[in-house]
């Protein structure tokens, strides 16, 4: 997995994210009293545009991140943190699929019960994804005893500290 392709799906679900937060507040948390406005806070469309428009790249990203990331990670037999980015997974998952329902459905009820099947699900997999990231910095080795037990031109020497403590 490239820095890139990290880097775009964390703004991407950072971006997607806070529009959903902002949108969620401004039309369900705010009363307008005029009663000839169509929207409850001026930031209420544009944080429904953004969400919406940019949520179908932060899905085709989370796809290269599955090919790049998951999907090699699985090949090779790692087991480390596989809970936490299958259920990231499958969270994600879910919420893309409730997203694109609630948008294409005319049935008032069911358009309700997607709304918050979809917030439900958005905030179990920023939170699941979370996790997954802290759990992966928690496992992490220090960058020195990473490259000394990789590199061949460390095996048999002596690292720095060992050299200073001689």
């Amino acid at each position: 997995m490239s820095s890139w392709e990290k880097g775009m799906f964390q703004a991407l679900l950072a971006v997607v994210t806070l529009s959903g937060v902002v949108y969620l507040v401004t039309r369900y948390a705010i009363e307008n009293n005029d009663p000839f406005s169509v929207v409850n806070h001026p930031l209420e469309p544009i944080a429904f545009d953004l969400h919406i428009l940019l949520a179908p790249f932060l899905m085709f990203s989370a796809g290269i991140l599955m090919r790049s990331h998951a999907w090699e990670r699985f090949r090779a037999g790692k087991s480390a943190r596989r809970l936490s980015g299958i259920v990231s997974v499958g969270l994600f998952l879910a919420m893309a699929v409730s997203g694109y329902w609630l948008e294409v459905t005319s049935r008032p009820m069911l358009a309700d019960a997607l709304r918050v099947l979809h917030i439900v699900l958005g905030i179990g997999f920023v939170g699941t994804y979370l996790g997954h990231l802290v759990s992966g910095f928690k496992r992490r080795k220090p960058v020195s005893a990473t490259v000394a037990g990789r590199s061949p031109a460390f095996q048999g020497r002596l690292s720095i500290d060992e050299t200073l403590a001689e």
